[in-house]
């Protein structure tokens, strides 16, 4: 470490050149200090740990309960589909009124050219819940007013998050359809990845999940490229069982997570 001479006077040097050493980017940590500082709290790598999980995360579990859309979206190969099922699982085993009733469905989005729904399918038949494929924004449409009395979980194709029309079609109809927006994304992504899909979002404001947890472990370069892109990480995710594998993000657990990375 040799840019000590940059480091605000203000700053406890010793904790700013410590964060720096384990990853956290100059901007993250000058701007956590910033508000410890407006709060008249010590500067010090607990009080930072505390402030950038207060930043970073988003209580998920109400409003995945309360929306009665549920749009999962990402990249190819982040783990949608398999996320989809896992939020599925848990509504059906905490949720009384969708358990008793079966009134959830799961929904694979996708252009007819690349519909490949093995995976959900046999999700549904393990959770015995309906599965239904579309391929288009306005059959999406009529679906969901026709279900509007189901929970439905929607995995949405790559393929659309290209298209204006999809993202138009999300922001005109969240507050409508009581939806929710997830984004997967990867546990190791780079930031020119995350920053690149937030964008597609823009003022959209998805609940990110993070998936693939059990095969990368979430270091502080992510964990700065996630405050510095503004990301409301609600879920965290692994790449295997479906049925009690479904993690809410806390505060207190990622903030003792970064005291001991």
């Amino acid at each position: 470490i040799t840019d000590s001479s940059t480091v605000s006077n203000s700053y406890d040097k010793s904790n700013f050149l410590k964060l720096i050493k384990k990853g956290y980017s100059r901007n993250v940590i000058h701007n956590i200090f910033t508000n410890l500082e407006n709060l008249e709290k010590a500067k010090n790598e607990i009080n930072f740990y505390t402030q950038l999980s207060s930043k970073l995360i988003f209580p998920n579990k109400e409003k995945l309960n309360d929306s009665s859309v549920i749009f999962v979206t990402g990249l190819s190969g982040v783990g949608k589909t398999t996320l989809s099922a896992k939020i599925a699982s848990f509504l059906l085993d905490k949720n009384t009124t969708v358990n008793q009733l079966k009134n959830i469905s799961l929904i694979n989005f996708s252009p007819k050219s690349s519909n490949k729904v093995s995976d959900l399918i046999n999700y549904g038949r393990l959770l015995n819940i309906n599965v239904h494929s579309l391929s288009n924004l306005d059959d999406l449409n009529k679906f969901i007013i026709a279900n509007k009395n189901r929970k439905l979980i929607i995995d949405v194709s790559k393929d659309f998050l290209m298209q204006k029309s999809f993202i138009d079609f999300i922001n005109q109809n969240m507050v409508y359809f009581n939806s929710l927006l997830m984004l997967a994304i990867q546990s190791g992504a780079n930031k020119k990845s995350v920053a690149s899909q937030m964008l597609m979002f823009d003022k959209l404001n998805p609940v990110i999940a993070l998936t693939k947890l059990d095969e990368t472990i979430l270091g502080a370069e992510e964990l700065s490229t996630f405050a510095e892109t503004n990301c409301k990480i609600g879920l965290l995710s692994s790449s295997k069982n479906i049925i009690d594998a479904l993690v809410f993000a806390k505060e207190e657990v990622l903030a003792q997570y970064m005291n001991e990375i």
